[in-house]
């Protein structure tokens, strides 16, 4: 049995792992500041729709 390749294969699932960890705890972080954004315009359930429409339309104008 290669040791060294078996090695190098763990480390690279490892690595993989450590990236997906740091994808989930940076969306999480923007799912928080999502919820604290919205609650500071007073976006409440009743008005979601409209508000999701605004952002969408905000946030297609910032990448174009």
């Amino acid at each position: 049995m290669n040791y060294s390749a078996t090695l190098e294969r763990f480390n690279q699932a490892i690595n993989r792992m450590e990236s997906a960890i740091m994808d989930a705890v940076e969306a999480y972080r923007l799912q928080l500041e999502v919820i604290r954004q919205m609650a500071e315009r007073g976006v409440t359930p009743e008005t979601i729709g409209g508000e999701i429409e605004r952002l969408t339309a905000e946030i297609e104008r910032d990448i174009s």
